[in-house]
């Protein structure tokens, strides 16, 4: 019998399979405190980065408690801002990058508001721009 699957799709399915069990036993903010923590340690890591926004993404459109306090939307905001500015150019970082950010909206408007107003001018530029 032929496998059809290619290894790339094998893998994220694999991946796919262990981010569920992981959070059957551990809560979703608990693992996004962490993925910050990878984002923070591995910014020349892209498919580390990568992998980071994406589950992040999923976690955030699920989880309550973390943005539910600004303190955390306002720190995703900023690394998700600096993760943007150092690979403008790479829509594979800049898409869930943004879907990133419109998931905190998403949860927490006012916050995701009031982080923005952190943001440098340069930073706020580069921001709308890539949500126009």
């Amino acid at each position: 019998m032929i496998n059809m699957i290619s290894p790339d799709e094998g893998v994220s399915g694999s991946s796919s399979d262990l981010i569920n069990i992981i959070c059957q036993t551990s809560k979703p903010s608990d693992i996004i405190l962490i993925l910050m923590d990878i984002l923070k340690d591995n910014k020349s890591h892209l498919t580390v980065v990568i992998a980071a926004l994406e589950v992040l993404v999923v976690l955030l459109r699920d989880d309550f408690d973390y943005c539910n306090k600004n303190a955390n939307v306002l720190e995703t905001c900023l690394k998700i801002v600096e993760i943007i500015q150092e690979n403008h150019n790479n829509m594979d970082v800049i898409m869930p990058s943004i879907a990133v950010m419109l998931a905190m909206r998403d949860k927490n408007f006012d916050g995701t508001m009031k982080a923005l107003v952190f943001l440098r001018s340069n930073q706020l530029t580069l921001i709308r721009k890539l949500f126009s």
